[in-house]
């Protein structure tokens, strides 16, 4: 899936070229997405996806009475518990998060037939890459994607 998002793009730069326009691009990472994943909004995101109530009460089953120990130097702190994230290293984390982000980053990708953008999505990363014929065009439409975009999630 890297290797498409990345073949998306450089068709996109090419197309650019091929145009003499110039390109700008902003790159996003979503900070600590994995542990930002809030139960209650991912399960109502589930359901709204039409998926099935068992495949839905399995995650929220996942995401329940999880505990964390935090360790310094041998001496372990109390048990605390630990009420967002999903499963850090499980298999079904990357399509649990992007379940979460899906609302993002369907804005984002549908900025392109809005604005003429390009946007691509990966994981916790965002893409919004425009062309102009000058920087000063490329900038002002970033910055409209942007405050759009705020609402995403």
């Amino acid at each position: 899936m890297a290797v498409d998002v990345v073949e998306r793009f450089m068709m996109r730069v090419k197309e650019m070229w091929e145009r003499g326009n110039t390109m700008a691009v902003l790159l996003m990472d979503i900070r600590g997405a994995i542990s930002q994943v809030a139960k209650g909004n991912l399960t109502n995101k589930m359901h709204n996806m039409g998926l099935k109530a068992d495949l839905v009460g399995w995650v929220e089953s996942l995401m329940e009475e999880r505990k964390v120990i935090l360790s310094m130097n041998g001496n372990k702190d109390h048990n605390m518990d630990m009420e967002m994230g999903v499963l850090l290293g499980s298999p079904v984390s990357p399509v649990l998060l992007l379940m979460y982000l899906w609302g993002l980053f369907k804005q984002v990708e549908n900025k392109d037939d809005e604005y003429g953008n390009e946007g691509i999505s990966f994981v916790d990363d965002v893409v919004w890459a425009v062309d102009e014929e000058g920087m000063a065009e490329c900038i002002q439409r970033l910055r409209r994607c942007t405050k759009e975009g705020q609402s995403g999630v």
